[in-house]
Parts: C-alpha cells; structure tokens; sequence
C-alpha cells in the first residue's frame, strides 16, 4: 500500500501543514483495505461464478467494505479533531477548547450509527 501512496507522499511534503500526512499515516491500513475489497469485486464479475454464490460473495464483500470504509473515517475523525485542536489552541476563549472533546465524540457516534 506504501508503493501506492508513495507519489501522493512527496506531493503532500510540499505543503506547509502535516496534517495532510497524518491522514495519509491514518488511513493507509484501512484504505488497503477498501482496495482490496473494490479488486475482489471486480474479479467476481469478471468470473462470472452460478448467480447465488455471487449474490452471497457480493453481499459480504459489502459488508467488509462497509466496514472497512467506516474504520477508515473513524480514524480520519482523528486527524480533523486534531486541526480543530490546533485551530482553538489559538484562539482566547476556553469554550472551544472544551467542545472539542464532545464534537469527537458527536463524530464518532453519529459514524458509527451510520455504519
């Protein structure tokens, strides 16, 4: 998965945040796994195996995927919590700094139902 992100990497080393990085650094895993998912699909059509095995191996290719796409926002959540952390660290009000933790988990809760 290294060798696919690695031109997306230098790219991402011009800028003047790391944050881009990080998410990168994140959702690396489960974004292999989002690949590997849309590949197996793609070569059960191609095989064209009897209609019920395919409609049963679909199914749970969707679910894993569905689950892989759910564990890769949820470490994304991470990365925004994080710039919203920078963000408010620079700010004077106190208020911010405390709904940060209530909006991550606001995040993760609603992603979570939605899955």
């Amino acid at each position: 998965m290294s060798r696919l992100l690695k031109p997306i990497d230098k790219i991402l080393d011009k800028t003047q945040t790391d944050l881009d990085n990080m998410l990168i650094e994140r959702v690396q895993q489960p974004l292999g796994w989002v690949i590997l998912m849309v590949g197996l699909y793609v070569g059960l059509l191609v095989l064209q195996l009897p209609d019920k095995l395919t409609a049963v191996l679909v199914l749970l290719l969707k679910t894993v995927g569905t689950f892989a796409v759910a564990w890769m926002l949820f470490r994304a959540i991470d990365v925004i919590i994080s710039g919203l952390e920078r963000f408010t660290a620079k700010t004077e009000s106190e208020m911010d700094d405390h709904m940060i933790p209530l909006v991550k988990r606001i995040l993760r809760v609603a992603l979570i139902s939605v899955a």
